[in-house]
């Protein structure tokens, strides 16, 4: 669980991956988000936030596709933990919930006339990080 200093400093990671987002610089903020997304102790709304910010600023269909499917994994896990009765808690997954769905729409609209699902399997099925791999594996850009 993170502390009160890491969430700092999580968020002034995220808002410097925003920044480079804002200025047009997404090889910068996909760096730092993927950067923020290996630390071990980043809880999973942070994890999905990067994941949308990686998925927003990413310009390849492919992992786009891979990158929003483990920030959905992500979500559902982080879903299932929150309780029912947490306000801000379902507050902030609503939040999420919405970018995720908006962001889905935009890649049902952009995707590939023939999608090739092999181009997009990710092993990490429940979204949690493996000790053999690192969280934004799934994300990582194409070189095709």
């Amino acid at each position: 669980m993170s502390g009160a200093r890491d969430i700092t400093v999580f968020k002034q990671q995220y808002n410097v991956a925003v920044g480079y987002f804002n200025e047009g610089n997404y090889e910068k903020c996909i760096a730092k988000a993927r950067l923020t997304l290996t630390d071990d102790t980043l809880s999973r709304y942070s994890r999905v936030r990067n994941l949308l910010l990686i998925v927003s600023a990413e310009d390849n269909w492919y992992p786009t596709e891979r990158c929003h499917r483990r920030a959905e994994r992500v979500w559902h896990a982080a879903n299932m933990l929150t309780k029912p009765d947490s306000g801000k808690g379902q507050a902030v997954l609503r939040k999420l919930r919405t970018k995720l769905d908006e962001l889905r729409a935009h890649l049902d609209e952009t995707a590939p006339s023939e999608v090739d699902e092999g181009r997009i399997i990710d092993d990490n099925s429940d979204g949690e990080k493996s000790d053999s791999e690192s969280e934004e594996s799934g994300c990582e850009s194409e070189t095709s």
